[in-house]
């Protein structure tokens, strides 16, 4: 057969070397998910340090970031965080059952990422501007992007920090067996919700609206006669 090689003994089969098979899609996405946790949680590491640097360090004017005492304790911290999370972290960071229950798994991380960012956003804004965390009129570093004045200051860092935290122990809490087996039963029992058709979907709407009209109508008369009435008597306000 045309450049094809027949194994003609078994010695000769046994000598054929198998094609390399291609690695499976659930041990690429468990290693993306990994990487992309990892780096986030030195990410977070890392803006936990710069926080507890400006917590004992006031910049000014003159010196945005000063060389003091507080920088080497930020170091440190960093140093213990990175390997907390290479030795301790890095095994709870992995993708359970990958493939498995995608929307509902991706819908719990946005939903909860919304409310992460909104927390951060939060605390973005919680310094006044006198505060250290404010950093002044022009913070740490003012640039003007893409037509938007973008200012960094030292509560950047904190924010960062808080969202980065709270979407790692998101991961780490939805990946655990019984949550990850909940998200995936939840999408599977979704999939045989009966849906009403577009008929019955207006159907139903035009049935709520007018008994929301009606009830609205019915409450503003009652309302409407007993209120003299009530104010007759001296009742209420």
């Amino acid at each position: 057969m045309g450049g094809m090689k027949v194994a003609e003994s078994e010695e000769d089969f046994e000598r054929v070397e198998p094609r390399p098979e291609p690695a499976a899609p659930i041990a690429v996405s468990d290693a993306r998910f990994r990487g992309v946790a990892m780096i986030s949680a030195l990410v977070a590491g890392l803006c936990v340090a710069t926080s507890v640097y400006f917590l004992g360090t006031t910049p000014t004017a003159e010196t945005k970031i000063p060389v003091n005492a507080w920088m080497g304790v930020a170091g440190a911290v960093f140093l213990v965080l990175a390997w907390l999370t290479v030795t301790k972290l890095a095994p709870k960071l992995g993708y359970t059952k990958g493939g498995q229950g995608r929307w509902a798994r991706l819908s719990a991380y946005v939903g909860l990422a919304i409310m992460a960012a909104f927390g951060a956003v939060a605390l973005h804004n919680v310094p006044t501007h006198g505060s250290k965390w404010w950093g002044g009129d022009l913070g740490l570093w003012s640039k003007r992007l893409l037509g938007v004045n973008f200012t960094l200051r030292p509560v950047f860092f904190a924010a960062v920090a808080f969202f980065l935290v709270s979407m790692i122990g998101v991961h780490v809490f939805l990946n655990r067996p019984r949550a990850a087996e909940f998200l995936i039963e939840t999408q599977g029992e979704m999939k045989r919700v009966s849906w009403p058709t577009r008929r019955e979907w207006i159907g139903s709407t035009i049935v709520v609206l007018v008994l929301v009209m009606i009830l609205s109508f019915f409450l503003f008369g009652v309302d409407s006669l007993l209120s003299p009435l009530l104010q007759s008597w001296r009742i209420g306000f």
